[in-house]
């Protein structure tokens, strides 16, 4: 009877694990390709330029992706997108072995692997919708982030041994191991196939032939349109974090120290994660947005505080700890109210928004860091030196102020969604109150 009762949830638990093979060797590679980078020049400005290459594909490539998406069967478009990562992943590997990897191929690699998943991303999240019972969906959402975040919170740790010991050469290895077992695994299990629609039209003329479908669908729907500029505000201050994080911490200490942090972060993440899976989330889930975005933006003002291990370790525990939250309640969201054979082309898009400012925010922050917050920082250490100390001088205490605003200008922008009732749907019940199941399960009328 607990087999029968069960028994539903076995494949997209199975699927959701089995992309989490990929995503370990995907941030152990991440994790020493920055690591690299940052102590072969020693700058910020350098280290910045590169991750603002590696987030315009999702800005660029997104309104095509899905609804190449939407148009293929979703196991190809799956495997195809793990093959192509393990052969760029390869071709590092053999540039470090005749050693030849320079900044410029670091660059490469990341803008390609970031085109790679920029498709992938919504073939796995529409195909995870496809294959869960209703009931179920804030439970394997919450399963989403708990794999993702077990995934990562190895990566620093064996990403830094590993870099310590022998350099890129064996994290990059172990990245083509897990591609190649991640391509095992989706072959293994079967996947449901393309609405019959799908085939009615050509694959280009489907990729090309109307990229602004998903953006006029979402536009229809202000709650969700709400939903979904809020987590692009809320992201700025991330992507400042993400990309700020690494050279901060490498200025007070090494990168097995490094190492230490973010897997502090990925254990917040991992916990996060279960504890979603367990819960199915915070009802309304509007609420979980708002508390968890909360708890993200204190994590960056810590963070921007931090001068010492301890202090690093909370700030990035509280930032990863409550991402799970937020994540889950959103794409409980999203998946139960966008229809399955659509949400190639509408999830592209809510990526290409939601992370539509990354590169900006990426880009900004080179001279906000040096220009900005110098002279603010400067001016305080003159002017007001015990305030000025919380940060400290030269470029950490730079990167540590800006974060520290950073975080402050978050909570004010929740504090804001939260009295003004900005994630609430107006004319009909609260967000997060149950939903028909039908619009996310199987193939029926496209939404116009």
């Amino acid at each position: 009877m607990i087999l029968d009762r069960h028994r539903p949830l076995i494949r997209p638990v199975s699927f959701v694990l089995a992309q989490g093979l990929s995503g370990l060797g995907a941030a152990a590679t991440s994790f020493a390709i920055d690591v690299w980078v940052f102590q072969q020049t020693g700058s910020y400005t350098i280290f910045a330029t590169l991750a603002l290459m590696a987030a315009l594909p999702a800005l660029l490539l997104s309104p095509f992706s899905g609804a190449l998406v939407d148009r293929l069967p979703k196991r190809r478009v799956l495997v195809s997108c793990d093959a192509a990562s393990l052969l760029v992943v390869a071709a590092a590997l053999l540039a470090v072995a005749l050693d030849s990897f320079s900044v410029t191929g670091a660059a490469a690699v990341m803008v390609l692997l970031s085109s790679i998943q920029t498709v992938r991303w919504p073939a796995l999240t529409s195909t995870v919708t496809l294959i869960t019972p209703g009931p179920h969906l804030a439970r394997i959402s919450g399963l989403e982030e708990a794999v993702q975040a077990t995934s990562t919170v190895a990566a620093p740790i064996v990403g830094a041994a590993l870099f310590h010991l022998a350099g890129l050469s064996p994290i990059l290895l172990l990245n083509v191991v897990s591609f190649v077992c991640s391509i095992a695994i989706v072959l293994s299990i079967q996947l449901p196939a393309p609405p019959a629609s799908a085939g009615q039209t050509s694959v280009l003329r489907a990729v090309f032939g109307d990229p602004a479908f998903g953006m006029r669908w979402i536009w229809a729907r202000k709650h969700l349109l709400r939903l979904l500029v809020f987590i692009a505000v809320l992201n700025l201050g991330c992507a400042t974090f993400v990309t700020v994080n690494a050279p901060l911490v490498l200025s007070f200490a090494d990168a097995g120290t490094l190492g230490l942090v973010m897997a502090t972060g990925s254990g917040g993440l991992v916990l996060g994660g279960v504890l979603m899976t367990a819960t199915g989330g915070i009802k309304p889930f509007e609420r979980g947005v708002l508390l968890g975005a909360s708890g993200i933006a204190c994590g960056v003002l810590v963070f921007g505080l931090a001068q010492t291990l301890p202090w690093f370790a909370l700030g990035t525990f509280l930032f990863g700890f409550m991402h799970p939250v937020v994540n889950a309640a959103a794409q409980v969201l999203w998946r139960t109210e966008t229809p399955v054979e659509i949400q190639g082309r509408v999830f592209a898009i809510r990526r290409m928004i939601s992370w539509g400012l990354n590169p900006f925010a990426i880009a900004m922050s080179i001279p906000l860091s040096t220009w900005v917050f110098g002279g603010l920082l400067d001016a305080l250490n003159s002017h007001l030196p015990r305030i000025g100390a919380w940060w400290g001088t030269g470029q950490a205490g730079r990167l540590g102020l800006m974060l520290s605003t950073m975080g402050l200008g978050m909570l004010l922008v929740i504090a804001t969604a939260t009295r003004t009732g900005f994630l609430a749907r107006a004319g009909s019940s609260p967000v997060g109150a149950p939903t028909p199941p039908h619009p996310a399960r199987g193939p029926g009328p496209t939404t116009p």
